[in-house]
């Protein structure tokens, strides 16, 4: 069983992978060269050393689409949404025997061997991918390439946003054609109440000023004596 450090697989993990279990595999099936490996494009699976391994064994290493798992990678289509599924009743049934104990690495593998997924599953996978049998219109006409609900939503108001706005002007300008030069008359009477009272509380102001002051002044004046 190969492991790193991280949980993660690395490059060295996957030349192993490919060295003691894919590639002896397809030879004790006798499985036809060549041999397409589908891969992600992660910095894994594109070493030099996993390249020169694949050619010299007669696979072709292919990656896939990156951003694309959700429509053309196998896996995530459908195998994995299993195991999940599997490994949940697996866990369930491990509560139940072990009642009040928590799942640690010592556990976790005899509790993943319960947790079994189907090989039409992994059939499906790729059915639905479109890889095999080979199939682009499979993921052409998926829904998953559709456009969302709330998209069509908010681009169909957007066409009828300048329809109901042309009605409204024009709606707008019927009505005002008339009053047009009487509001054009109003406007200076309206800027010159506005000024005025602009001035009359300045004035104000001075006033409240000059009182104030004067008051000041007669108080200094009376503690003074003077």
């Amino acid at each position: 069983m190969g492991r790193s450090d991280s949980g993660w697989i690395d490059s060295e993990l996957f030349v192993s992978w490919l060295q003691t279990v894919f590639i002896p595999d397809i030879e004790k099936r006798q499985v036809k060269k060549y041999v397409i490996l589908f891969v992600d494009g992660h910095k894994t699976h594109v070493t030099i050393e996993a390249s020169d391994i694949c050619r010299d064994n007669e696979i072709i290493l292919y990656c896939l689409l990156e951003h694309a798992s959700h429509l053309i990678q196998p896996c995530d289509l459908r195998l994995f949404a299993s195991i999940k599924e599997s490994w949940k009743m697996a866990l369930r049934e491990w509560q139940i025997e072990h009642v009040g104990h928590y799942v640690t690495k010592f556990e976790f593998a005899a509790i993943l061997k319960r947790a079994s997924a189907k090989v039409e599953n992994a059939v499906n996978g790729f059915r639905d991918a479109g890889l095999f049998p080979l199939d682009a219109s499979v993921v052409l006409k998926t829904d998953k390439l559709q456009t969302s609900v709330l998209f069509n939503r908010s681009e169909k108001n957007q066409e009828e946003k300048p329809q109901s706005q042309t009605q409204s002007q024009n709606s707008i300008d019927t009505s005002t054609q008339e009053p047009v030069s009487s509001t054009c008359i109003t406007k200076p009477i309206e800027h010159k109440n506005v000024v005025d009272s602009q001035k009359q509380m300045t004035s104000e102001i001075h006033n409240d000023s000059e009182n104030s002051i004067q008051d000041t002044n007669y108080r200094c004046q009376s503690r003074t004596g003077k």
